[in-house]
């Protein structure tokens, strides 16, 4: 479970890092991206981006139907776990799509002005609320993914900050 959040947190990293700079490089002017052009670099880091938030989704929906079959299998398993997993996904998948929707938006905006076709303010706008969105869905997906890590510690009988328990076992002669 945790190796999936930490990709989450470095894809998402790398995705925030990389619309900056493409935002910042719009603003200044072209150059390049080590060693990319602008369209490319976008390209690279939409790709990375898409990952990122495709993860989450699949990552909430995974545990979910683990804390769903865990709920269904265990009669003692309080049903309240699954209730709350179910609100955390209704928080989390409406900011999440929302940004990938404008991300997506921004970069095929990028093609347009690349073209000629549209003003660059369009690119620009549609940009800045990327970063806005971008944020606002960064500081849910961080809540959603403590809540639901909570909630499968307490799964397993444990809280948030519990030290795990110790498993060795005292060999007596």
């Amino acid at each position: 479970m945790y190796i999936f959040m930490y990709i989450i947190y470095i894809l998402s990293a790398l995705s925030f890092g990389g619309i900056t700079l493409l935002g910042i490089g719009g603003l200044l002017g072209p150059h390049g991206y080590f060693g990319m052009n602008h369209p490319t670099f976008a390209l690279l880091v939409a790709v990375i981006f898409l990952a990122a938030e495709v993860l989450v989704m699949f990552f909430f929906v995974g545990t979910g139907v683990s804390i769903k079959e865990y709920v269904r299998d265990h009669p003692d398993a309080d049903p309240e776990l699954h209730r709350r997993s179910i609100a955390i996904k209704r928080a989390l998948y409406p900011p999440t799509l929302n940004v990938t929707l404008i991300v997506m938006l921004t970069f095929i905006l990028g093609g347009a002005v690349d073209r000629n076709m549209i003003s660059h303010w369009w690119h620009l706008g549609s940009w800045v609320l990327s970063m806005w969105l971008f944020m606002r869905a960064l500081k849910v997906q961080n809540r959603c993914l403590a809540d639901n890590t909570a909630i499968i510690l307490e799964m397993v009988g444990l809280r948030l900050g519990e030290p795990a328990p110790d498993n060795e076992h005292e060999v007596t002669s």
